[in-house]
């Protein structure tokens, strides 16, 4: 069974999935300036974030 953190703000760290390549193209497609839930994907706003060092996501804008 699947078990995901609620807890968490951002869509790759709830652990439900990683953002590929195909979805970036689409956001960059239907919301090319990032005015829609803004945070919520980390490889949108840092595409070299480095999830194995299984450091905190912190959004600039939550701040």
């Amino acid at each position: 069974m699947p078990i995901f953190n609620p807890h968490r703000y951002t869509l790759e760290e709830g652990g439900m999935k990683q953002t590929d390549e195909q979805q970036l193209a689409f956001k960059r497609e239907a919301d090319p300036k990032g005015l829609l839930n803004p945070g919520k994907m980390i490889t949108w706003d840092n595409p070299d974030f480095d999830f194995k060092a299984d450091g905190r996501f912190l959004f600039q804008g939550l701040r």
